[in-house]
């Protein structure tokens, strides 16, 4: 399976600016891991998955994979 990097096109202080936080990882949401379909192999992609359906926030991503069905999604470009 290969695997893209996403390109960060503002530094993080700009994006804190713009009102974007940072989640942490908590123990709630590596709970909700487990309950993940198992279409979800990307380790990464579990925890977005878990943390979005956790906080009941929109993911954002440009990954087609990600399965809209288990999180609201805010497509992003590739």
């Amino acid at each position: 399976m290969a695997s893209e990097r996403l390109e960060v096109r503002h530094e993080p202080s700009r994006m804190a600016a713009l009102g974007h936080l940072s989640l942490p990882i908590e123990q709630r949401h590596t709970l909700q891991v487990a309950g993940l379909p198992l279409h979800h192999k990307d380790p990464l992609n579990r925890i977005l998955v878990a943390q979005a359906q956790v906080e009941d926030i929109q993911l954002v991503t440009a990954d087609r994979l990600m399965a809209p069905d288990d999180v609201r999604v805010i497509w992003a470009d590739a």
